[in-house]
């Protein structure tokens, strides 16, 4: 393949490439959550492993995406790798500590089933 030809194809090599797309997405990550390198390889790695909530394993029959970073929007600490839901569920309450603990009250009365 011609320079040429590869230039004006670039964009659609890289994205077969699968080296080339682990690569970009460690380097997201370092970038994205402030990590090294190494520990961007390592959240990578997890992403495609188990949810640290819910225990369910990465499918990639199932999953279209690999699973979330997770991490407090206040501080950017990465606290775990998380399902797509899990990562909405807790998106949901972390905010609200006290409505967390309502719905679970709720949730463990006698008339609930």
């Amino acid at each position: 393949m011609s320079r040429k030809e590869y230039e004006k194809n670039r964009s659609k090599i890289r994205n077969k490439d699968p080296k080339y797309k682990e690569q970009l997405s460690i380097s997201f990550i370092a970038r994205t959550y402030n990590v090294d390198k190494e520990t961007a390889k390592d959240l990578y790695l997890r992403s495609m492993k188990s949810c640290d909530i819910c225990d369910i394993e990465w499918d990639p029959e199932i999953h279209k995406t690999r699973f979330c970073v997770d991490h407090c929007h206040t501080t950017g600490k990465v606290r775990g790798i998380l399902c797509f839901r899990c990562n909405v569920e807790l998106g949901l309450y972390e905010n609200s500590k006290h409505k967390f603990n309502l719905f679970t009250r709720y949730l463990n009365e006698d008339n609930n089933g």
